[in-house]
């Protein structure tokens, strides 16, 4: 089983790396940032830390880490159903179990490379194009570390939920848009109603906001912001987030393998 899903990582990460869309977006999050060089606010307005942190936060954490790696994870596992290929993996001496987490694993590297070149163009733009900012404060390393952290948490969390939307349904990319969307909204619920820890996103922005030292306070507000309910928005951050997000990915991972092990698929067109 070792050398079976290793050769599927390989073999997916291959794949996915000839996809078009891939490159798109990766050159994309490269011209956003690069755009900092051109369109910068007035340094006089606003300090380089808060800057770099709310629009990584903004930008990587609210949709662009959650697609790309839901796309690359629907893609890696119902492809070969799309293109009627699973026949062949399905009747060849490996296991659908070495199949899947091969997949996983491939998504994961995918999705760490896309989050590393994208947060570290924003630092690099922001933290090192000689602008002076508001009182001279610019991004710390510490920052940017803990946002490539969270990357690497979320890309996680992301890929175990891509696979099992991927394996359990047959318009997986639909309920992939539809889920990131629902996610951004169930994670703000207040923490008395509970289903907040059922998502990626809360459990990363509790860990974004308690190992930054500290956040920016723009930063901070936007992490622990709740949707009020007949009041104000309360900022409530309960619970450790690593076991909440950890629960997350293995009840995630377990569905996903039962499923993909144990249906029979059929051949179906791409979305």
């Amino acid at each position: 089983m070792t050398v079976g899903f290793i050769e599927v990582a390989r073999q997916t990460l291959l794949r996915q790396l000839r996809s078009k869309v891939y490159w798109f977006l990766l050159i994309m999050s490269l011209v956003f940032a690069s755009a900092f060089f051109f369109l910068p606010p007035d340094a006089d307005d606003v300090r380089g830390n808060e800057l770099f942190e709310t629009v990584a936060y903004a930008s990587c954490f609210t949709l662009v880490v959650p697609f790309v790696v839901l796309y690359l994870a629907v893609h890696a596992v119902s492809g070969d159903i799309d293109d009627r290929t699973s026949v062949y993996l399905f009747t060849r001496p490996l296991s659908r179990l070495s199949l899947m987490i091969g997949k996983w694993l491939a998504v994961v590297m995918l999705g760490l490379i896309f989050g590393f070149i994208a947060i570290t163009a924003l630092y690099v733009v922001i933290g090192h194009s000689g602008r002076e900012w508001r009182d001279g404060v610019m991004p710390t390393v510490w920052s940017y570390g803990v946002m490539l952290m969270s990357a690497f948490l979320g890309t996680v969390g992301y890929a175990s939920i891509g696979c099992l939307i991927a394996s359990l349904f047959r318009r997986p990319m639909l309920v992939s848009v539809a889920f990131v969307g629902l996610e951004q909204f169930v994670s703000r619920m207040p923490a008395e109603a509970g289903v907040h820890a059922l998502t990626v996103a809360d459990p990363v922005r509790r860990f974004m906001d308690t190992t930054m030292d500290p956040p920016s306070e723009p930063l901070h507000d936007a992490l622990t912001g709740r949707i009020p309910f007949g009041g104000e928005s309360e900022a409530i951050v309960v619970g450790d987030p690593l076991p909440a997000l950890a629960k997350v990915i293995v009840v995630s991972m377990v569905l996903a393998l039962l499923t993909y092990c144990r249906r029979e698929y059929d051949s179906r067109s791409g979305e």
